[in-house]
């Protein structure tokens, strides 16, 4: 907003309104504040320092809520203390002002938070989340000597109601003791210091009359984030020489000359991914970029590339054999069988061992042998080259009719039998009256039919060379 578009700005009127004197001189003053603004740029200060930031961080915590019907207390408790330790800075991870915007809670009928008082909250705390995230790094402590000096005298100041003399409390003396040890810890003048971390777990005798529990308690949980507060001032001011680094909601650019080096080494491009990987884990260092990681992989997906091109220059730079003409020296595949029909070209195929299921048609393959025509389970069959010395080979697969019941091993073989001999005809080229070469066929188990398995699967085989057969039996047509 302009400090232009406040000057003779106009609201509509109706009765129990606001104030128009009251209005028209907040206008005034906010137009003398935007003109200031605007004259001046943008401040050269941060919007949030530590300053602000703890006393926001004292406002989340100290924000209370009428009860009634409405959003649930336990869910409202818990993001308001995240938003606390946002602003303290020991939040992981932290709130961020887009999650605040239209934050959403579980409803109760009874006993929950207003929720027109929540929302206003949520309002307001998105904005000094925006503010926060706005600024790049506080110049000052988050807290200060002065909001130390406030919060010891916080803690020396604080008062707990005595229970009744029958009615147990926390035992007076030790919570005194805790007092004035914070208020010198805040002071500085204590040591060893009371730490956060103490007051997470700690435990009170009792007697009667004592404090009051819930006082205490309310106490030492306000304690706790301001302790933290210190702590984590005192572990920036350790590491002041040390090269800044961004806060948890500032997000480093990522390098581009890192990104570069690892597009470039994913095809080889060598001379231009080294030294660029090099540039990349050089600019990374002091993690105000990031990008490192990206470096890093260039280098070894680099190795690979280096080590063929070492290999490739090494073999061509090696002499020929004495009285060999190296264009002599025949690179063709394994010849093919003298068999007609579409028989395998190239180099042979590794033997795999496999299950039923994942054999396909043209699949050669031994282990039949041990299974007495059935997909026994126990039984793996070695998936080869039909060049390979082989048993059987698949001519086709099919799924047997029938339905959650097993219908019968005749009925499974009449099924096998006659469909199996359809796709051997189709498979080898010819007849199987007329041919050189049998069928034969793996149906299911019963047990496993009862588990959904009903595939069968269709076989040829060579009877004369039944375990050492070496060639396909596709459109042989013998």
């Amino acid at each position: 907003m302009r400090s232009d578009d406040l000057r003779g700005k106009q609201f509509s009127t109706h009765r129990s309104g606001y104030d128009k004197n009251e209005v028209d001189a907040f206008h005034e003053a906010a137009g003398i504040r935007l003109a200031a603004m605007e004259s001046t740029g943008r401040p050269a200060g941060p919007l949030a320092s530590g300053a602000f930031l703890a006393a926001w961080a004292e406002w989340a915590d100290s924000t209370t809520f009428d009860r009634r019907s409405g959003y649930t207390a336990t869910e409202v408790d818990s993001y308001l203390r995240a938003i606390r330790d946002t602003f303290l800075g020991v939040s992981e991870p932290p709130v961020r002002a887009d999650n605040v915007r239209g934050k959403q809670f579980p409803s109760t009928d009874e006993f929950g938070y207003d929720k027109t008082q929540v929302d206003a909250f949520l309002d307001a705390a998105g904005i000094r989340l925006a503010a926060m995230e706005a600024t790049d790094t506080p110049t000052r402590p988050l807290a200060s000597d002065a909001v130390l000096a406030d919060w010891a005298e916080w803690a020396d100041s604080t008062t707990f109601s005595t229970t009744a003399p029958r009615s147990q409390g926390y035992n007076t003396a030790e919570v005194d003791a805790l007092r004035e040890g914070l208020r010198d810890t805040f002071l500085g003048v204590r040591q060893p210091p009371v730490m956060s971390n103490d007051l997470r777990s700690k435990q009170f005798s009792t007697h009667g009359p004592g404090y009051d529990k819930t006082q205490v308690d309310a106490f030492l949980e306000a304690a706790v984030w301001r302790l933290a507060a210190m702590e984590s001032t005192e572990a920036m001011e350790s590491t002041e020489a040390m090269d800044w680094s961004p806060p948890p909601w500032a997000k480093p650019p990522l390098d581009k000359v890192s990104l570069i080096a690892l597009i470039t080494a994913i095809p080889g491009f060598v001379l231009v991914s080294i030294p660029l990987g090099i540039w990349g884990v050089i600019r990374t260092k002091n993690h105000q970029r990031r990008g490192r990681t990206l470096a890093v992989i260039s280098f070894v997906l680099i190795g690979p590339w280096a080590i063929v091109g070492i290999v490739v220059g090494v073999m061509a730079a090696a002499p020929a054999p004495s009285g060999l003409d190296p264009s002599a020296v025949s690179t063709a595949p394994v010849a093919p069988s003298t068999v007609a029909g579409d028989q395998p070209h190239g180099p042979l195929r590794k033997a795999k061992r496999v299950s039923w299921d994942q054999l396909k048609t043209g699949d050669c393959f031994n282990g039949f042998a041990d299974t007495a025509g059935w997909k026994d389970a126990a039984v793996s069959p070695t998936r080869v080259d039909c060049r390979s010395m082989h048993e059987e080979e698949v001519t086709g697969t099919f799924t047997l009719p029938g339905g959650r019941h097993y219908p019968g091993d005749l009925a499974v073989e009449d099924a096998s039998d006659a469909r199996c001999e359809k796709y051997f005809d189709r498979y080898v080229g010819i007849d199987w009256d007329s041919s050189d070469y049998f069928y034969d066929y793996l149906t299911p188990f019963p047990s496993d039919w009862r588990q959904g398995d009903h595939k069968a699967i269709c076989l040829a085989y060579d009877p004369e060379h039944q375990e050492t057969n070496k060639i396909s039996l596709r459109n042989v047509k013998q």
